[in-house]
């Protein structure tokens, strides 16, 4: 995964105001730009279908006190915690309405490498209470020198026992909501979460099959 620097100063420019919100736990979308063109796209899909030039980045807003947990998965450098920011991962209620960008910063997104043709996958969770066994396994593997391999698939395998956990929530609405702000989306919308005590999603987004051939 590459990191790649625009000068789209506005992209994040949101409203913390928020409706009557009590029936959902957060927002939350995916972004897609492509070079040279003016609109973006938002999505809440499981399954993204890039081409090299196309850049990503997500966004989150909870709209309850919520823990959020974002991974990112290759099978080239493993299983990486890239939200919450901080390293140490001092974590603690998300505040209500504050809008999370991953990665942080309106210049900084996300792209697939076409070199390495490989998808990359991207596990969210989010949940009312905090998951401290979850914190403890992401923390060993920072904290490992020696046995990272052993470190990263006992964190991986406790990623899965709670997205198994949450099978039988696979039927839950994400709502399309507008947006307050400036994203030079098609809609300006993104994607409410109704509340529940645990919320999980793979997301895989790799190359078009043409991008690869």
């Amino acid at each position: 995964m590459a990191l790649a620097i625009f000068s789209f100063l506005s992209l994040l420019f949101f409203s913390g105001v928020a409706d009557d919100e009590k029936d959902i736990l957060f927002k939350w979308a995916c972004i897609i730009k492509e070079a040279g063109q003016s609109e973006d796209i938002l999505t809440n899909k499981n399954d993204i279908f890039l081409t090299p030039t196309m850049t990503f980045k997500f966004i989150f807003q909870p709209a309850k006190d919520t823990y959020l947990y974002f991974y990112h998965f290759t099978r080239h450098s493993g299983i990486t915690l890239i939200f919450p920011y901080n390293e140490s991962f001092s974590i603690k209620k998300n505040s209500r309405n504050e809008w999370f960008d991953v990665p942080r910063g309106s210049l900084y997104w996300m792209q697939l490498d076409p070199e390495q043709q490989e998808e990359e996958k991207f596990y969210l969770i989010a949940s009312k209470i905090q998951l401290k066994e979850l914190e403890k396994l992401t923390l060993n593997l920072q904290n490992s020198e020696d046995d990272t391999r052993n470190a990263q698939k006992k964190l991986l395998d406790g990623i899965m026992y709670l997205m198994k956990k949450n099978v039988n929530n696979l039927s839950i609405v994400e709502k399309p909501v507008p947006i307050a702000g400036i994203i030079k989306g098609k809609d300006n919308l993104v994607y409410a979460v109704e509340d529940m005590e645990l919320y999980t999603k793979s997301i895989t987004i790799s190359l078009k099959k043409q991008e690869l051939e």
